[in-house]
């Protein structure tokens, strides 16, 4: 496999170290973008809420601390992602 389809692959769903790697970059590059949503939303403590697709689990972090008492959940079709995400917390 080429490495851009690798890269590419990995965007789609995080395997392995280079997985890992992308999750940490997707980290980083989605904050800005993620932070400036969650500033739309008038989060509530103690919410139940679901981050589909929540890759390295920062989103799941920022909701967190944005409602106290809340359970938030993630899920991800990466297994890789879902680790990361569950090693975050």
């Amino acid at each position: 496999m080429g490495l851009l389809k690798k890269v590419f692959t990995n965007c789609a769903c995080p395997q392995g170290r280079m997985g890992r790697a992308m999750l940490k970059f997707m980290n980083l590059c989605h904050a800005p973008l993620t932070n400036w949503g969650l500033k739309l939303v008038n989060i509530q403590d103690g919410w139940t809420m679901l981050d589909i697709g929540c890759g390295g689990g920062a989103t799941l972090q920022r909701l967190l601390k944005r409602s106290e008492g809340s359970m938030i959940y993630g899920i991800d079709i990466s297994e890789e992602s879902v680790a990361k995400a569950k090693n975050s917390s």
